[in-house]
């Protein structure tokens, strides 16, 4: 094995920027091209743990660090706050649904879901 997903994720999205080949999931909160290779190095370092090649200098040192550098509760804290946030976006939209007739007796459920939902 030679990458993980992460980096091979990173590849592919970078590329979609990179070529103008965007959908809505790159859309909106995406990052501008100059971001991109501003955290390679970060995702380098993530596969050379990953790898357990260590190669990279302090390579170690950061993959510890980082982990470190986690704090459990915040960012618990954080993901809760942006479900929570996610969930009200659902909710409203939701509320907007209506029926309508597909045919042959069938009916569907219908809403305009906005960018990024």
């Amino acid at each position: 094995m030679d990458r993980i997903g992460a980096t091979i994720a990173y590849d592919y999205f970078k590329e979609k920027r990179i070529t103008g080949d965007n959908n809505k999931a790159t859309n909106g909160g995406a990052l501008k091209i100059g971001e991109f290779d501003r955290v390679r190095r970060l995702f380098e370092y993530i596969e050379d743990r990953d790898l357990w090649r260590w190669r990279l200098p302090d390579s170690k040192a950061f993959s510890s660090g980082l982990l470190l550098a986690l704090d459990l509760k915040s960012v618990v804290e954080q993901g809760k706050i942006s479900l929570s946030h996610k969930q009200k976006k659902i909710d409203e939209v939701l509320e907007q649904s209506f029926e309508i007739a597909l045919g042959a007796g069938a009916f569907g459920c219908c809403l305009d879901a906005p960018k990024g939902l």
